[in-house]
């Protein structure tokens, strides 16, 4: 009974500290006005929009391929206006279980103004895919450096 109660308040104290990255938004890097795109649809300006985030958060960003288990996926779309100012921030798939990670996302999406305007088009509406990590890093589908795939062990079955 005594390592049951052991094991709980453990499992507690790792899933407080797995939100604790989650609570607060770092300042972000301001690298001034940022180049216009040249994107000539929300497809095309979806890296652009991602390199923004990843050069606006650099320590955020997870380096290299990601683990085969995250913390939380979402699909976020956002609306930039033609002076890359951010419209709206639409949570189109919420995290499964991590829900603590949805508000930090938000934040680093508005943290992060002004993106790249999208001179040929004006006003854009894009979608990405967040994929966050357990200790608070990130990468955005439209520029991952891929996801870790483990074929099944065998003697597992």
């Amino acid at each position: 009974m005594a390592s049951l109660r052991c094991l709980l308040i453990l499992g507690g104290l790792a899933a407080g500290a797995a939100q604790a990255q989650f609570a607060s938004t770092p300042i972000p890097l301001t690298l001034g006005e940022p180049a216009p795109s040249q994107a000539d649809d929300p497809k095309a300006y979806r890296p652009d929009g991602a390199r923004h985030l990843y050069y606006s958060y650099p320590t955020l960003v997870y380096r290299g391929v990601l683990p085969q288990m995250l913390h939380a996926v979402a699909i976020v779309e956002t609306t930039i206006d033609e002076k890359g100012v951010v419209e709206k921030i639409e949570v189109v798939r919420e995290p499964a279980i991590a829900k603590e990670a949805t508000p930090w996302i938000v934040s680093l999406i508005r943290g992060a103004q002004p993106y790249p305007p999208a001179a040929k088009q004006g006003k854009v509406i894009y979608k990405d895919i967040w994929l966050v990590t357990e200790n608070g890093k990130f990468q955005l589908d439209a520029i991952t450096e891929g996801q870790t795939h483990h074929a099944p062990d065998p003697k597992s079955e």
